[in-house]
């Protein structure tokens, strides 16, 4: 008569047991089946060794990095947890960046910077475009405080062809190479046929006392480009290269 362990409720035989080690293996690989994470390539060989999956089932899929649990329901298979999709380390010679084929795997984008640019200047911006969309439809809205000048302003465009002045840059008069840090939080990016909404805080710094902020936000019009999101361009509003070592970081949320 076999037993089962404590916590994951493996079957083994016990001692006065006669002999079936065949039959003991497949008696522990059924079990095991259904408890250890498999590793598939995409979707395909995913869907195609687990036809049927139950909520809790998790799989590790190649292609996306990421591991996956499904949750039942219209839920269907999702992210374990935040994971880091894609990630670009400028090399100084290019001004933006393009993340393509964003994957409909999550709920929620983040999106992490750390920018310099070659402009000789020491505050600079820049700029998202969705889905490759480039008509007037982008309206932003931010608020910046400068503690240098004790200064805060803010500032409203409409009809915009991208959003100017989402993100803060540091210049290159900025000592130090210095990195403006930031981050854009994007919601319900898979959700279609309504607006795409995005918020933003990132700063600019000298190292020293100088510090200035800005706090944004934005949408596009569905008139412009509606989800769900495919796609994202992150440049320089300046036209400018983004000095070597910039980053930008994309992460998808459950």
């Amino acid at each position: 008569m076999s037993d089962v362990t404590d916590k994951a409720s493996l079957p083994y035989p016990e001692g006065a047991d006669q002999p079936d080690v065949a039959g003991d293996m497949q008696n522990l690989a059924g079990v095991l089946d259904g408890i250890v994470t498999p590793k598939y390539a995409d979707a395909t060989a995913m869907n195609t060794a687990n036809p049927s999956p139950t909520t809790g089932d998790r799989c590790f899929r190649s292609d996306l990095g990421a591991e996956l649990v499904y949750r039942g329901g219209t839920l269907g298979w999702r992210l374990a947890g935040e994971v880091l999709w894609a990630e670009h380390v400028f090399a100084g010679s290019t001004s933006f960046v393009t993340f393509s084929s964003i994957p409909a795997i999550g709920t929620h984008l983040r999106i992490v910077t750390a920018l310099r640019c070659a402009q000789a200047t020491f505050d600079s911006e820049a700029f998202m475009e969705f889905n490759g969309h480039t008509g007037a439809n982008y309206n932003v809205s931010w608020y910046d405080l400068d503690t240098s000048a004790a200064n805060i302003s803010d500032n409203f465009l409409t009809a915009q062809n991208n959003t100017l002045g989402a993100i803060k840059v540091c210049g290159n008069s900025y000592s130090g190479g210095a990195r403006a840090l930031g981050e854009v939080l994007i919601s319900n990016y898979r959700e279609s046929g309504g607006v795409i909404t995005w918020k933003a805080v990132s700063y600019a710094t000298d190292g020293g006392t100088a510090l200035n902020s800005r706090h944004a936000g934005g949408a596009v019009s569905a008139a412009g480009t509606s989800g769900p999101l495919t796609s994202i361009k992150i440049g320089s509003a300046a036209g400018s290269n983004f000095t070597s070592g910039s980053k930008i970081s994309v992460y998808i949320l459950p």
